[in-house]
This record gives structure tokens, C-alpha cells and sequence, in this order.
């Protein structure tokens, strides 16, 4: 029997948020709107952070 399953429920958060997400809550305030023209990201974004980076006004993504 695996007993870290058991371990992992406890640790796991209930709520995550995506690094887009986490960038434009906290970083789009100290950056000027004419500013925001393109995010770095690792992998291509989901489906959820697409149109909040297309509503942060984000023209590029790479």
C-alpha cells in the first residue's frame, strides 16, 4: 500500500492559480499600458489564460 498518497491529500492546495495568471494579477500594475506588449510563457497557454492575457492588452506571446 502506498502511504504517501495519504500524505499528499493533506499537502495539496485546493486552489492553484497559472503563471499567466500570477503575472498579470501582480505585475501588470507596475507596468504602463503601453508597455504590455508581449509574455514569455514555457508552454502554449490554456484556454482560461488566453483571454485574460488578450484582456490585459498582451499582442505577442512567445
Amino acid at each position: 500500500m502506498d502511504d504517501k498518497q495519504k500524505d499528499r491529500e493533506i499537502r495539496k492546495f485546493r486552489y492553484i492559480i497559472h503563471a499567466e495568471q500570477n503575472a498579470l494579477t501582480f505585475r501588470c500594475r507596475e507596468i504602463k499600458p503601453d508597455e504590455r506588449s508581449m509574455i514569455f510563457v514555457t508552454k502554449c497557454p490554456c484556454d482560461e489564460c488566453v483571454p485574460l492575457i488578450k484582456g490585459a492588452g498582451i499582442k505577442q506571446i512567445y
